[in-house]
């Protein structure tokens, strides 16, 4: 659902995180990618089932009309305290700035008449867009998979403490990244960075982790607690970057664009 206000979605001392291209070396140029996110609330009488029709138009659309690798998510709370006050959420995904601007230019030129669809159902009245990093690519051959697959998504807002820098959180991150690694995590793990419209963000940026199952995810998250991970969290991030009480999501691919993690 490549709306015009369009957009795309935890913790690094958590088990979930979710983006685009590692900054492992420090000669290496970040792959940057974008992704926007639309916060949604269900219009009276729709439902899932309502909006899986204007999707299946939508897709439909996107594969006649638009080339431009673009994939995307539907997020539903799970796990969410007073967080998430929408029905739904929407997270989409471009390999970078151009491709953003390029799909957007064709939604607003010539899609009207599914935004219309869209908006029947799911009116969306807060839009943003961030500029992502992946750490860790997700496990698993065929990522994101098939449309309609689901998976698990958290996220949490995280603060930098003052006087540290863009390098400082990378270190941390990447450290972060290769002890999931070594410990034999599955989940896929991203930064995003405010870009457009991210002015409700409690924090200065977000952490994002994806898991193909709630089992991996709550491997995880006994590998932080009984591990000992939460001490390596510690170690790596105090000082540095504090993050909140991460959101866990049902996630649902609404479309397999071609985006990858690399």
């Amino acid at each position: 659902m490549n709306k015009p206000r369009l957009y795309s979605a935890a913790l690094l001392l958590t088990p979930a995180i979710f983006c685009h291209a590692s900054l492992a070396q420090e000669e290496a140029s970040p792959n940057i990618g974008a992704v926007e996110i639309y916060m949604c609330s269900y219009a009276e009488g729709k439902d899932a089932a309502d909006l899986g029709k204007v999707v299946n138009k939508w897709n439909g659309w996107m594969d006649k009309n638009v080339a431009t690798p673009y994939s995307a998510w539907t997020l539903t709370p799970v796990i969410t305290g007073s967080y998430f006050e929408a029905d739904i959420g929407w997270l989409g995904a471009y390999q970078n700035g151009s491709d953003m601007g390029k799909v957007t230019q064709s939604w607003i030129s010539e899609g009207g008449d599914l935004q219309a669809a869209f908006d029947s159902v799911i009116p969306c009245d807060n839009h943003s867009a961030y500029s992502s990093v992946n750490y860790k690519a997700p496990d698993g051959e065929g990522w994101p998979g098939k449309n309609g697959s689901s998976s698990v998504t958290v996220f949490s807002d995280c603060t930098v403490a003052e006087g540290k820098t863009l390098e400082d959180i990378h270190a941390v991150h990447t450290a972060w990244a290769e002890h999931l690694t070594a410990r034999g995590s599955k989940a896929g793990f991203w930064t995003f960075l405010p870009a457009y419209g991210a002015d409700t963000i409690n924090g200065h940026y977000k952490v994002v982790v994806g898991y193909p199952s709630y089992e991996d995810w709550g491997n995880d998250h006994n590998d932080y607690t009984n591990g000992g991970g939460w001490r390596k969290g510690r170690e790596l991030s105090e000082g540095v970057i504090q993050c909140d009480s991460p959101r866990v999501y049902h996630t649902t691919l609404q479309r397999n664009g071609g985006v990858v993690a690399n």
